[in-house]
């Protein structure tokens, strides 16, 4: 996260350990424990005016498909979702392709 905001990029950070997120707080990112009752996906859409993130990269370790889902959610439109962790893989299609925009290039 450091190196991003290093290269002038707002960063978002989510993570349970309220420590890490204590940490990234006083680095300058903007850090949320989603156990305050945060949803994560409705704050990265205010935090970026409806927009979404450009760039989603995961690094958590779950069994489940939701993270996967949430960073599509959040991601804007031709957005880019990096996996460093391991996450369920089970992917919603429609989450990742506006069918509308795939068939009008058609």
């Amino acid at each position: 996260m450091q190196i991003l905001r290093a290269n002038g990029c707002r960063v978002i950070g989510f993570d349970y350990e309220q420590a890490k997120v204590d940490i990234a707080g006083k680095l300058g990112i903007i850090a949320v424990n989603p156990a305050w009752g945060t949803e994560q996906v409705r704050f990265v859409e205010e935090q970026t005016n409806g927009i979404g993130a450009d760039a989603v990269l995961i690094t958590a370790s779950a069994k489940g498909n939701d993270i996967i889902s949430q960073s599509a959610r959040m991601s804007r439109e031709r957005g880019r979702i990096v996996l460093i962790g391991v996450v369920g893989l089970e992917i919603s299609r429609a989450c990742y392709v506006d069918w509308q925009t795939a068939l009008g290039a058609l």
